[in-house]
């Protein structure tokens, strides 16, 4: 990650960590990410929602993991090398988001980011808060706060 002390207008600078989800590309504000794990050995929860791949004790803490390709409605590949878990702080908790694989940490400027423009059935575009354009593709942003709205304990 870069020094951006003497970058001009530095405030308005995001980074985002990029990732991929099948064959999206996808990028998260990094203020959200606490750390990224490659530890995959998971505790499967019985009558977990679908999209809950299990638990994981993360320094003496249990970190619900959620695999992000069930829940944008994706296609579920079993675990492989290139899988990282993206841990976000979500109500007070650590909360793993399974990924394909990182791709990238990018700096972006806030008038880059476009709105998301809902022109596929196959992902729920409340899940995203919108599109940064690359050079030659696109990165949808990832909404930590309304993909894990439902993900609570209890509901």
């Amino acid at each position: 990650m870069s020094n951006m002390k003497n970058v001009a207008g530095s405030e308005a600078t995001k980074e985002l960590v990029l990732f991929d989800v099948e064959e999206m590309l996808c990028g998260i504000d990094i203020t959200h990410v606490q750390e990224i794990n490659k530890t995959l050995d998971f505790t499967t929860v019985h009558r977990a929602p679908d999209f809950v791949k299990g638990v994981l004790n993360l320094r003496g803490s249990i970190v619900s993991i959620i695999d992000l390709r069930t829940k944008l409605g994706q296609t579920t590949i079993p675990l492989n090398q290139e899988m990282r878990v993206i841990i976000v702080r979500y109500n007070d908790e650590n909360v793993g988001l399974l990924v394909d694989s990182i791709n990238d940490v990018i700096e972006v400027k806030p008038e880059n980011l476009d709105a998301l423009v809902n022109n596929s059935s196959k992902v729920n575009s409340a899940y995203f808060t919108g599109v940064y354009k690359l050079d030659e593709e696109l990165v949808v942003i990832l909404n930590v706060e309304e993909t894990l709205k439902h993900c609570d304990r209890g509901a």
